[in-house]
């Protein structure tokens, strides 16, 4: 299951994630604008549509947030994207684009 640019526009996005870890198959992808790059504070300082009503997150917030989702995971993994100089992935938290992804582990599931 993939949630891109998702998780910023929901009121509870700790109960989003642990339905969609319920229903994923294998496990989640995130996409989110990482709150301490530049493009993160850029749309914050606009505050025009739709990112006005937007919260974004760092990294580790990620990671507290699938923790408090209670999720059954491996550890998760990623990569930031989308800095503006240069047109690779640069390490964390520099990039404007986060995507992590998520192997989950549920009980009574077997590996299709």
């Amino acid at each position: 299951m993939t949630l891109i640019t998702t998780l910023e526009f929901l009121p509870e996005p700790t109960l989003a994630l642990a339905e969609a870890a319920r229903v994923a198959r294998r496990g989640l992808v995130l996409g989110v604008i990482n709150r301490e790059s530049h493009i993160g504070r850029d749309y914050q300082r606009q505050g025009a549509p739709p990112w006005q009503s937007a919260q974004f997150y760092t990294p580790s917030e990620l990671v507290r947030m699938i923790h408090k989702a209670r999720l059954s995971s491996h550890r998760p993994f990623w990569r930031t994207t989308l800095w503006r100089v240069f047109p690779w992935g640069l390490p964390l938290p520099w990039g404007g684009f986060i995507g992590m992804g998520l192997r989950l582990e549920q009980a009574g599931r077997h590996p299709s």
